[in-house]
């Protein structure tokens, strides 16, 4: 009975799917911590969890600090708050509301919540978790299958009859 391996076309493809996706897990997580060394630490609290999908993102809201600026006599004159939303719903929520969270903000705009990060694992690393699990598991499938083509090209030459000097 004759084994089939599989083309080379196919371990070709998966294997560079799966070495592009480690090598794009590993620019955007490079790319993640360069941008996190330029934000500045902020305390924020969870004010609700907000329905997204099938999950559940937090809703933060925090007070940058603002350089030079007196601390704040009583709430008239504290500085405005910002609101913003955690990137990744889960279901049950991560957070419960009047959870105190840490919030990374940009000191160059404090006030846009478009540039404010949770602290949290997910939230910092789940775009690089999914392409490094995914550029895993095609790098391991398309080296699995080329490893069954060598290892069926070293049976069929191992059954080919030897040709010697005098044939």
């Amino acid at each position: 009975m004759r084994r089939r391996t599989p083309p080379l076309v196919l371990v070709a493809i998966f294997s560079l799917v799966g070495l592009s996706m480690l090598v794009v897990a590993g620019g955007v997580e490079i790319y993640q911590r360069r941008a996190l060394e330029k934000l500045s630490p902020a305390q924020g609290e969870v004010i609700s969890n907000v329905r997204s999908g099938k999950g559940y993102k937090p809703v933060v809201r925090f007070t940058p600090p603002i350089p030079g600026d007196p601390e704040p006599k009583d709430a008239v004159e504290a500085p405005r708050s910002v609101q913003m939303m955690g990137s990744v719903s889960s279901n049950p929520p991560a957070y419960k509301a009047g959870e105190q969270v840490e919030v990374y903000y940009d000191p160059a705009d404090p006030f846009n919540p478009d540039k404010a990060v949770l602290k949290g694992f997910l939230e910092q690393h789940f775009i690089t978790l999914v392409f490094g699990l995914l550029g895993g598991i095609f790098s391991l499938i398309g080296g699995g299958m080329g490893l069954a083509y060598l290892m069926a090209r070293a049976r069929q030459r191992a059954a080919e009859p030897v040709k010697g000097f005098l044939d």
